[in-house]
């Protein structure tokens, strides 16, 4: 699992487990140092542009999901988006389903109350 963060949060990916990459301009690039083999899916939570660079990434915008960037369905990517009230709980859902390995970009996520 990669994460993108700033460089002072890159601590924290690591005790996540995640390879930290920086975001921001040249994001592709620096994932493919890590991952040369590739990305499966991709995850944005954070809403600052890197929709098209996971696009990039994946090979296929139907292996993306975004949590943040409303544009990213003009683009052809998932866009999930239940706030402000469900916005803890899917996010929940996006965990526990990465950390049992099942999380599929054209899953639906049950809006929890």
């Amino acid at each position: 699992m990669i994460g993108t963060a700033g460089p002072g949060n890159h601590a924290y990916l690591c005790v996540l487990g995640a390879t930290p990459v920086e975001y921001g301009d040249g994001l592709a690039d620096r994932v493919r140092q890590v991952a040369p083999d590739g990305v499966d899916a991709a995850l944005d939570a954070s809403g600052r542009g890197s929709v098209s660079a996971l696009i990039e990434l994946t090979g296929d915008r139907r292996r993306g999901i975004t949590l943040a960037d409303a544009r990213a369905s003009d683009l052809g990517v998932r866009y999930v988006y239940d706030e402000p009230h469900g916005m803890p709980g899917v996010l929940g859902q996006v965990a526990a389903m990465a950390a049992a390995g099942s999380l599929t970009p054209c899953q639906s996520l049950a809006p929890t109350s």
